[in-house]
């Protein structure tokens, strides 16, 4: 806030409000992170979802997928927040809708956008299956086909031969309002209902196979600048196009440009995500944006995006200790879900959310029975001190 003489002041602490239509528990870890930073947590979240659990939020308001905009509506004319962070795709989109802003949905037009301010990116819209065979002769195969409205990897194929890519290309266009219904009542997420709902035609475009390996960044903008960032390469990842489960922070000065670049020209504030691809030389290939904050925007490591995303906004902030020395981070709760076992649960910063036990609760009791039998197995053999139910966080 300024006043009359220019001068900088804030004697309330900024509100944030964090929205989430899935059941992510990294909304919990940011909303951590804004409260260690000094700012007040307001979540609109599904009940029961980890958000909902966490000890952070000072009050949620409950989503409601029959009516998303709505709930938005109504927590924001509450909560008066200085920032709306969505924290998932649904989410992201329902705050432009409601809040205005870029919309960044559609993955080929932000990759020519960005493309034309300079990054290193490339991308070809997909119209028809003619499309699919001009993708073909630009960029050979492999061809890495990617469909919008989609998010952790479900909707990016590597496609090696052509009949995969047009095959790929069709159950891309397909929508069904019944599959995601069933999804919603099989999975209890409410964002497949709001999908429902409000179904889209997902576009599809293309973009040439980099051989390499995948890497990421997480950013704070304000009014077209980055103020914080971290950069990434990914380690680990659930599965050939899933999300990173093993991180390592890197220098990267090609990355910083690119999030330069692309923030001054669509005048970006808040927290975004970059995906890339580093090829064998170490060159980064841009792949695409999360409009939305990602699992690791919550991370102190070498700069605090929660803290300094408050300070551009010229708002109370508390800068945060780093978390750890180590630049490797194992994500939880997806490494150890991956593997109870690995070695990078010991020799990474393993990022468990400690001071949010019921948080913690909920992602051991969400493993599959098999992962939580292997790693007990693994914690009585002496080889593991990972998380079971039998861990010291039950009270046992």
């Amino acid at each position: 806030m300024v006043d009359g003489a220019g001068l900088i002041f804030a004697a309330m602490p900024a509100t944030v409000l964090l929205v989430t239509t899935m059941d992510w528990p990294f909304s919990a870890q940011l909303a951590g992170a804004f409260t260690a930073a000094g700012a007040r947590v307001e979540a609109l979240c599904s009940k029961g979802s980890m958000l909902s659990l966490s000890r952070y939020p000072r009050r949620f308001h409950p989503y409601q997928p029959l009516s998303p905009d709505g709930s938005l509506r109504g927590a924001i004319a509450q909560s008066q927040p200085d920032f709306v962070i969505p924290c998932d795709d649904l989410a992201a989109e329902i705050v432009t809708r409601v809040t205005g802003g870029p919309d960044l949905s559609d993955r080929h037009d932000f990759l020519t956008r960005a493309a034309h301010a300079g990054a290193p990116a490339q991308s070809l819209a997909l119209a028809d299956e003619d499309g699919v065979n001009d993708a073909i002769r630009r960029y050979g195969l492999p061809l890495v086909l990617k469909c919008d409205h989609s998010w952790g990897g479900a909707g990016v194929v590597i496609a090696a031969t052509r009949q995969d890519a047009l095959a790929t290309f069709r159950r891309f266009r397909k929508t069904s309002r019944l599959r995601d219904l069933a999804r919603f009542i099989r999975r209890k997420e409410s964002h497949f209902l709001s999908r429902a709902l409000l179904p889209v035609t997902p576009a599809v475009s293309a973009q040439p196979f980099i051989d390499g390996h995948p890497a990421t960044s997480s950013i704070a903008c304000w009014q077209g600048a980055v103020v914080a960032a971290n950069h990434f390469d990914v380690l680990v990842t659930s599965a050939a196009t899933g999300p990173a489960c093993v991180v390592a922070r890197r220098d990267c000065p090609q990355m910083e440009n690119a999030a330069a670049v692309i923030a001054k020209d669509l005048n970006l504030s808040g927290l975004f995500g970059l995906d890339y691809v580093r090829d064998k030389c170490g060159k980064v290939h841009l792949l695409e944006i999360n409009a939305r904050a990602t699992p690791t925007a919550h991370l102190m490591l070498k700069q605090d995006l929660a803290a300094a995303l408050l300070q551009a906004a010229n708002l109370r902030a508390r800068p945060r200790p780093p978390m750890t020395a180590k630049d490797e981070v194992a994500i939880f709760p997806r490494e150890w879900m991956r593997d109870p076992a690995s070695a990078w649960l010991k020799n990474a910063y393993h990022d468990v959310p400690w001071d949010d036990p019921e948080v913690v609760r909920a992602c051991v009791r969400a493993a599959k029975p098999a992962d939580l039998a292997a790693a007990q197995a693994q914690l009585e053999a002496g080889k593991s001190t990972v998380l079971t139910t039998k861990s010291a966080v039950f009270g046992s």
